[in-house]
């Protein structure tokens, strides 16, 4: 049998529940010739063979999904069905339905962790990332809390623009947990990497390339035939990788296990070791995930227009100082629609290639994102490295209304995913940037300064710097009602957050004014948390209240802690 190249052809992405032996069901009905087809080619077998041992590819329709015949695509419907393990669609009807793409399976997978729904070719609905377990047993009742999530995967890989050099025959030996931080790893056994895809830059798994091409018992439309599982060509129904392969801990059939698992465009795949041979390799149910992430988790977001990205654009301002100021904007598929920054080039950017850290300066209610440069801090900071009493670095401003820079209750918008991954991913796209935490700090002002702390502590390994000045630390009463119930609440509070999160690491600084009786207390608070924890940080209580003389005042001050505080 002719071996099929994984790098040849298109991937997506699904999530995995373990399933040691499938349920005996069907799709009672298909909405399309074609998804019967597809269907019965593999999973028909797995259906009517006794002892086939071996899991579904598409597996049973979703529960409760029979109403769901049409969705909407590029200002028209496309005709669509929900399995266990992914969608079908026909995407042009009046296509040849004995083409093998006249039904497709979607970016399932890559919507799910970023949260960017697709409704249309260049269109898309903002929701928040998946919180489904990707590996083991679902979550009930925090049953499989430790298994990495959909939303783990959005800071690497692909998703975070980054891929990797071909490494053939090398030892899998790299780990990723429930926050998506990724580290080194004795693993259970040895598993290398055998494949590669050149176009996303990732390599395969050894037993994930041999499952994608494996071949068995498939039904021809007349009989059981011996075939190529995935139709000769395992991208149409995998994609892409999407990401390295990686191991975790997840919690299968009751039991912590060690699980290798696989992000793809179209499927996930996990191995699992411990389980019976025939099911070491199972498929997630991205079908299941997807449904009840678009139809039920984000129900509120179900009749959001879609919207059609406009291209970046970027003009001068005009600025006296050292080094350059432009006005930028982006579209935020967080908030799904396009932002406005203003971004400060160090002396020297403009002329050479160097690569220069970044500090992210969130502005308060009532300003918007000229108040940092209308206080003096570009001016301030063009002096300084003009002096070279500062290292270069870029500044940037951006807009965050009146939102508290959280990611807010009652499908509100989302601030912090707005700021963390789709600013901070245009500024490192678009400029000479220094991409490691310790060259990435957030500051802000008043509600700036609790935004500051909110995303430093809510997206670890983003920014390795944090300050605050100023921090306008509410309790549950005096916040709007986007900062949710108790326990949403504890989620984007940064004094709660203080209390749990792993810290260690970061290099924090928290000013705020003697005359600031308003916010002094939580500041203080705050400060007795981090001292009670052994956590690191530099305390500042200064002459002056809750304005802008006060924090114009301390610029220079505010400037040299970022600029020490940077690796470089």
């Amino acid at each position: 049998m002719k071996k099929v190249n994984l790098a040849l052809v298109p991937w997506l992405v699904a999530t995995i529940i373990t399933l040691l032996v499938p349920a005996p069901a069907r799709a009672a009905t298909f909405n399309d010739a074609g998804f019967a087809s597809n269907w019965n080619r593999v999973d028909k077998p797995v259906q009517d063979v006794a002892g086939l041992n071996r899991g579904y590819t598409w597996g049973p329709a979703v529960a409760g999904t029979g109403s769901i015949t049409t969705e909407p695509y590029n200002g028209t419907t496309r005709k669509v069905q929900y399995f266990d393990k992914a969608r079908m669609e026909v995407n042009d009807p009046g296509g040849n339905p004995q083409d093998l793409f006249y039904v497709t399976t979607g970016l399932l997978v890559k919507e799910l962790v970023t949260g960017n729904r697709q409704d249309g070719t260049d269109s898309f609905t903002a929701l928040a990332p998946s919180q489904v377990q990707v590996a083991g047993d679902n979550n009930a009742g925090g049953a499989n809390a430790i298994s990495p999530v959909y939303a783990s995967f959005k800071n690497i890989g692909t998703f975070a623009g980054t891929a990797n050099p071909a490494a053939p025959g090398a030892v899998i030996n790299s780990r990723i947990d429930r926050a998506g931080e990724v580290s080194a790893f004795t693993p259970p056994e040895q598993r290398l990497n055998s494949g590669y895809d050149p176009v996303t830059g990732h390599n395969i798994a050894d037993v994930f390339e041999h499952f994608a091409n494996q071949g068995g018992l498939v039904w021809n439309g007349s009989a059981f035939v011996q075939g190529q599982l995935f139709f000769g060509n395992p991208l149409y129904v995998l994609g892409r990788p999407l990401v390295e392969p990686y191991w975790t801990k997840a919690v299968v059939a009751g039991q912590e296990r060690d699980v290798l698992v696989q992000l793809f465009e179209r499927r996930v795949l996990t191995y699992t070791p411990a389980n019976p041979a025939a099911y070491r390799v199972e498929m997630g149910n991205v079908g299941q995930h997807y449904y009840r992430w678009r139809y039920a988790l984000n129900a509120c977001a179900a009749g959001n227009s879609p919207i059609t990205p406009a291209a970046p654009a970027s003009t001068p301002v005009e600025f006296g100082g050292k080094g350059t100021v432009r006005d930028g904007t982006f579209f935020s598929p967080a908030l799904g629609r396009s932002m406005p920054y203003r971004v400060y080039l160090p002396p020297g950017y403009d002329s050479g290639s160097q690569a220069y850290p970044v500090l992210y300066m969130l502005h308060g209610y009532s300003g918007n994102y000229l108040e940092w440069h209308n206080l003096g801090l570009l001016g301030r900071a063009a002096d300084l490295m003009g002096e070279n009493k500062l290292r270069p670095f870029i500044i940037v401003l951006p807009l965050g209304e009146t939102g508290y820079w959280i990611n807010q209750a009652h499908c509100g918008p989302r601030w912090a995913d707005y700021l963390a991954n789709d600013v901070v991913g245009h500024i490192d796209a678009t400029y000479r940037t220094l991409v490691a935490p310790a060259n990435r700090a957030i500051g802000g002002l008043s509600m700036g300064a609790h935004g500051s702390l909110q995303i430093g502590f809510n997206f670890p390994g983003k920014f390795g710097i944090i300050g605050a000045h100023s921090p306008t630390l509410r309790t549950r009463q005096q916040t709007p009602d986007y900062f949710g119930d108790t326990a949403y609440f504890a989620t984007v509070d940064p004094i709660s957050l203080a209390r749990i999160k792993n810290l260690a690491g970061y290099k924090i600084w928290l000013d705020i004014g003697q005359q600031d009786v308003l916010w002094m207390a939580k500041a203080q608070e705050l400060h007795q948390i981090l001292l009670d924890r052994n956590v690191a940080h530099s305390w500042n209580i200064f002459p002056g209240d809750h304005g802008g003389d006060y924090w114009a005042s301390h610029l220079i001050d505010y400037l040299q802690f970022y600029n020490t505080s940077f690796a470089f």
